[in-house]
């Protein structure tokens, strides 16, 4: 079971449940576990629960209430997950299913078989599961539970919501999933508010305003000030008269209460609170006025556009060396002394949180909420190009600044590998600047400090999914002191820098191993511009790399049109069959459909095994890819040379199967019924139409299996699918009936059958039939005669 965590990863919500019991004040949420929002899904009236208010209202709090008092009351199994933008693995839809498979594994025998064979068809745990793939096995385990509620919290907090609320779609109103309830959690008119409304009927509302959780707001705030210094300081109607004022002006909002009593603590006695203390109206007038109140812009800015754009959270010692850096160096002395009280010189934005790592407990530094950083972007100076140019000039202060051992530089510089990292994501938006072309070029002519770089980011070999450094993906294997500097100028996509270097004679294939060249890099990140000058400066892309790591595969495997176009149309002559095939197995399997296309179009050959793999058509659907096969499908109808051969159709329906594509499935098992009912195999027929098939279906050549089978005059075929349900009216796409096909073949036993199963005779067709004379003719239009 371990070993089986250890390859799923999957996120722990619990957390965030500590974190929201932590804030919550005793009898919070009473008035909706008694209520009859919550009674009226309970019994079954609503089969769904949304509840929904604005930013900072307590809709976490609430949740993660219901949550744990579900799991003490409800009999049904309770599963759920709270979103969080604050934690890298608590943000997308995969991190969702993953922690939500974990959760139901175990808590019944089938649920405990669904992964168990995704585990399986991932080469029992040597790769990672496609989203698709766990969103199918969350389905299955819920479908056979006897009852399940899910609970998820923050959608809007999710970065691929559109996906999340796809997947919930039918979830919500599939007769398949009647036995599930889920409860969700969305701010009020966002755009997913209006998408769950869509997606179901059956829902039941409930609003977080002032008249639902005023109690709760009223006893928060009461119990701050009982709690408080200010108890005795102030009279009683002293403290009556700030607490309403408070709660009135909080409006519903738990956030802004908390704000509000932060500044009453700011107002030294209470004839300042009276003349000066307000409550901003909302929170963009907390954000505003904490914005233009600030005594120390310049550095407040700095700190904001590395937070808004960085991909992890920082960490509290960084953030202070963030603000030790000026625009010319960065002093040790200036760093804060203390680091604690950082969330109060920039509040009303950020909070830290303790979090453990693998060097043991660290703080991090975040927004308050997704609304404050969403304030923050609304602003030009830290939209994405403007705020590159700071966050350039502030690694480059700092990272000038590093020297010592290893040893020294990971103790005394907590920065470098942000900045480093950072630096590699900006400078691209800054290289066109003079001034920060020259500081990157002598960086990276500086052996010395090139080489610490290259220390300094450990290797990235680990396979697991979740890192720790944004630098482990975008520069593998950093601690090879060999790789050249143009590799990383290239996977940066710094087009000006690289031409430098190579106009300085840096070789263009300078390369240990072929995923450290300069071309593979660029190809795998798509930069079109520096493939071309790599080219031109004599890189080769084709005849020194193995088919498994070819820029040509990596950039299939991205889905880079328009590199792989590129690297198609300049190496025309060059690339191997094997360099074709490879690619297209992998544009397969990430299903990427227009590269497909190219690549077929260039010669690919799809029923090319690749390795101990599968070919194109089984990646695609061991993956769940649908366009890729039904485009390989019709590419197939097209032509012939691409029809599935050997035991290609098996291993891909098998593939799909346990990957849980019941699409796919389906669909495979209606392509192949039409072939083998046209091509005759009565055995196949008969086993496609035991597992499923559809005996209506029209394949991808658009005649169905009954007219293939009747047009081919098969008639054991035409009998099994008769029996099994086939329309003998259906007609495939622009072709005649089955019947007018087993009248103009003169098979009076076809005739027969179709009739007997309710074939109808039109009075055209007797028309028709009337003026001609075949040899079995008569005998034939009698039987028409007596169904007309």
């Amino acid at each position: 079971m371990d070993q089986l965590q250890r390859w799923l990863l999957p996120t722990d919500s619990s957390s965030n449940l500590a974190a929201a019991r932590a804030c919550r004040h005793e009898g919070t949420g009473a008035w909706f576990l008694e209520g009859a929002g919550l009674s009226d899904w309970k019994t079954g009236k609503f089969q769904h629960l949304c509840l929904y208010g604005l930013p900072g209202c307590g809709k976490t709090i609430l949740a993660a209430t219901l949550f744990e008092h579900l799991q003490r009351t409800d009999l049904r199994l309770t599963v759920g997950f709270i979103f969080d933008f604050k934690d890298s693995r608590k943000r997308t839809f995969e991190d969702f299913l993953r922690s939500i498979t974990w959760q139901l594994y175990g808590t019944a025998d089938e649920t405990t078989r669904c992964l168990d064979m995704l585990h399986s068809a991932c080469d029992d745990g040597q790769s990672q599961p496609h989203p698709s793939q766990l969103a199918s096995c969350v389905e299955a385990m819920l479908q056979s539970s006897r009852g399940a509620s899910l609970v998820i919290d923050g959608l809007d907090d999710c970065s691929d919501a559109t996906e999340l609320v796809q997947w919930i779609r039918p979830l919500s109103s599939g007769p398949e999933f009647a036995h599930i309830k889920l409860v969700l959690t969305v701010r009020q008119h966002s755009i997913l508010f209006r998408d769950i409304s869509n997606a179901t009927d059956d829902i039941n509302y409930v609003q977080l305003d002032k008249h639902t959780i005023g109690n709760d707001i009223n006893a928060y705030v009461t119990s701050w000030l009982e709690g408080s210094r200010l108890n005795w300081k102030y009279s009683q109607a002293q403290l009556h008269r700030i607490r309403e004022r408070v709660i009135a002006r909080a409006d519903g909002i738990f956030l802004m209460a908390t704000h509000g009593m932060k500044d009453v603590l700011q107002c030294h006695d209470y004839e300042i609170i009276e003349d000066s203390f307000t409550v901003p109206q909302d929170l963009i007038d907390i954000y505003r006025t904490g914005l233009e109140t600030h005594s120390s812009p310049m550095e407040r800015d700095r700190l904001f556009q590395f937070l808004v754009h960085a991909q992890q959270p920082l960490i509290l010692d960084e953030a202070i060396d963030i603000l030790a850096t000026g625009t010319s160096h960065f002093r040790e002395k200036d760093r804060i002394r203390d680091p604690d009280h950082l969330p109060w010189l920039y509040s009303p934005f950020l909070f830290t949180s303790l979090v453990s790592t693998p060097n043991g407990n660290s703080k991090q530094v975040h927004f308050i909420n997704i609304t404050a950083k969403e304030y923050l972007l609304s602003k030009p100076e830290f939209e994405l190009k403007l705020a590159s140019f700071s966050i350039t000039r502030t690694c480059l202060v700092y990272l000038k600044s590093v020297k010592g051992s290893l040893e020294e530089v990971l103790r005394d510089f907590p920065l470098a590998r942000r900045a480093m990292t950072m630096l590699m994501v900006h400078a691209r938006f800054t290289e066109n600047s003079n001034i920060f072309f020259e500081e990157l070029y002598t960086l990276f002519q500086d052996g010395t400090r090139f080489d610490m770089w290259c220390r300094v980011f450990p290797n990235s070999g680990s396979q697991k999914r979740h890192t720790s450094n944004v630098w482990h993906q975008l520069f593998p294997n950093a601690m090879r002191n060999n790789v050249s500097p143009l590799y990383y100028t290239c996977k940066a996509g710094l087009f000006r820098l690289s031409r430098r270097l190579l106009e300085d004679g840096m070789d263009a294939n300078a390369w240990s191993e072929p995923h450290l060249s300069a071309i593979y890099a660029a190809s795998q990140e798509g930069f079109n511009d520096i493939i071309e000058l790599l080219l031109v400066f004599g890189a080769d892309a084709y005849e020194e790399y193995d088919p498994p790591c070819s820029p040509l595969q990596i950039a299939a495997e991205n889905g880079h049109v328009h590199t792989v176009k590129l690297l198609l149309d300049r190496g025309q002559r060059k690339i191997e069959q094997e360099l074709r095939d490879h690619a297209l197995a992998s544009a397969s399997s990430r299903g990427h459909v227009e590269i497909v296309g190219l690549l077929l179009g260039h010669g690919a050959d799809v029923n090319v095994r690749i390795g101990s793999g599968g070919n194109a058509f089984c990646e695609a659907s061991r993956n769940g890819h649908v366009g890729v096969v039904e485009y390989l499908l019709d590419r197939k109808r097209r032509d012939p040379t691409l029809e599935p051969q050997g035991r290609s159709w098996d291993d891909a329906i098998w593939a799909a199967s346990v990957g849980g594509h019941d699409k796919v499935v389906q669909l495979l098992r209606n392509e192949r019924l039409c072939l083998a009912a046209s091509g005759g195999d009565y055995d196949m027929v008969e086993a496609l139409l035991n597992e499923g098939a559809n005996p209506n279906t029209s394949g991808r050549g658009q005649r169905n299996a009954l007219q293939s089978a009747v047009d081919k005059e098969y008639a054991g075929i035409v009998k099994a699918l008769l029996e099994k349900g086939a329309d003998p009216d259906g007609r495939g796409r622009h072709y005649t009936s089955a019947l007018e096909s087993a009248v103009n073949k003169e098979n009076l036993e076809l005739v027969e059958m179709l009739l007997e199963k309710g074939a109808k005779v039109y009075t055209y067709m007797m028309e028709f039939y009337e003026r001609q004379s075949w040899h079995r003719g008569q005998e034939i239009l009698h039987l028409l005669r007596e169904h007309v």
